[in-house]
């Protein structure tokens, strides 16, 4: 029996099951790839609003880091809801030891920067610094970041004054990361997303589901990369392929009712009696 590939989430707990490392871990066990986690913080939040945040310390999301890449290891690696300056240095620099020679992986990790900087509405939840932080220790290391339009404002990574037109969108930056996926642009009845490489520039788009079920698809999106990515597909068809991954769970629970704000996706098909 072949062994599954081990991927880790670096990200916070979303105690409505929604979006966060429950969201990248369902995305996982969905896709057939076996999920770690580090957890950054504890949220209390459900459909409606996040309530309370509890972040962890660093040291303790060092720790979860090194406990698992020491015995497990990982192909691919995502970072998700991280918000403190202290957090991004030092998961940046486990990061990079364990990316290094000395980290003693017999290959370097894919890494995915999800970048969760703003709220629903698009305003920013953290202040400057974060970003800033982003910029200067996690960017770099980046070969993916998956950024919306107001995200990708804050890292400096586009202009979302033209929020119509992403041809007029990502300026390279060759201190910033090898790839940007820029996610969730509306544009009549179609979401596209834009993938720049440095080199090639691809309008990704996919038809609007009219659902209000869409909390944790920007998480299911780009841990359904990094899955596709680490089983050995090229960066476009990864993406390609977890886009219609993730539009699959929008439409599998796009008519739900779970809470009274935005709901979950439907990351499996299989219905409880269906699984005997």
């Amino acid at each position: 029996m072949l062994q599954p590939l081990p991927l880790l989430t670096i990200a916070a707990s979303d105690s409505g099951g929604a979006a966060g490392a429950q969201a990248d871990l369902k995305t996982w066990a969905a896709l057939g790839v076996y999920g770690l986690c580090a957890l950054t913080a504890v949220t209390a939040q459900n459909s409606v609003l996040v309530q309370q945040v509890h972040f962890l310390p660093p040291e303790m999301i060092a720790a979860q880091i090194d406990a698992v890449l020491s015995d497990y290891g990982a192909v691919a690696i995502k970072t998700g809801f991280l918000g403190r300056v202290g957090l991004i240095e030092v998961i940046a620099e486990r990061l990079a030891y364990w990316g290094g020679d000395g980290g003693g992986l017999p290959t370097r990790p894919t890494l995915i920067v999800d970048p969760v900087l703003v709220n629903h509405r698009g305003e920013a939840m953290f202040p400057p610094d974060v970003a800033d932080a982003y910029r200067r220790w996690l960017l770099p290391l980046a070969d993916l970041v998956t950024p919306n339009l107001a995200e990708a404002a804050l890292l400096g990574l586009s202009d979302d004054s033209h929020r119509s037109a992403p041809t007029t969108l990502l300026n390279p930056d060759p201190a910033g990361p090898q790839r940007i996926l820029l996610k969730g642009i509306r544009r009549s009845e179609e979401m596209v997303d834009v993938y720049w490489d440095g080199q090639r520039r691809m309008e990704l788009p996919q038809a609007l589901i009219a659902t209000t079920n869409t909390h944790g698809s920007g998480d299911t999106l780009a841990a359904a990369i990094c899955a596709f990515r680490a089983a050995g597909h090229d960066w476009p068809e990864a993406i390609r392929r977890a886009q219609a991954f993730t539009h699959a769970a929008i439409r599998r629970g796009a008519d739900w009712r779970l809470g009274a704000g935005h709901g979950p996706l439907g990351h499996t098909p299989y219905a409880l009696d269906e699984s005997a």
